[in-house]
C-alpha cells in the first residue's frame, strides 16, 4: 500500500514536569521522531509548541488523562511543558519511521 507511513515505537518513558519549563529529553532522539504521543497522567500542564518556554498561567492548558500528539521533527523539537500547579507525571511515548 503506498501512501501509508508506518511507525514503530522507540521509547516509552515517563517524566515528572515542576517548575521549570522542559523540553522532551534529548536523549531521546537516537532515532528520526515522527511522532510523540504523551498523557498527562498526576496533574495538569501548561505547554507550548513553538519553542516559547509556558509558564504556570501561561500556555495551553493540559489536564489529567488528556493526551498530546506532536507530530513533525520541527514540532517535537520545539515543544515545551510545565507544571500548571504541582508537580506531575507525563507518559511519553517516541514513534520513528
Amino acid at each position: 500500500m503506498s501512501g501509508i507511513l508506518a511507525l514503530h515505537t522507540v521509547l516509552q518513558t515517563s517524566v515528572t514536569v515542576s517548575t521549570l519549563p522542559i523540553a522532551l529529553p534529548p536523549e531521546l532522539f537516537g532515532e528520526q521522531i515522527l511522532r510523540a504521543v504523551l498523557t498527562v497522567e498526576t496533574d495538569s500542564i501548561r505547554i507550548k509548541t513553538d519553542g516559547g518556554n509556558p509558564s504556570s498561567g501561561d500556555g495551553h492548558l493540559v489536564r489529567v488523562g488528556q493526551r498530546i500528539v506532536i507530530e513533525g521533527p520541527k514540532d517535537i523539537g520545539n515543544f515545551r511543558m510545565v507544571r500548571a500547579t504541582t508537580d506531575a507525571t507525563v507518559t511519553i511515548g517516541l514513534e520513528a519511521q
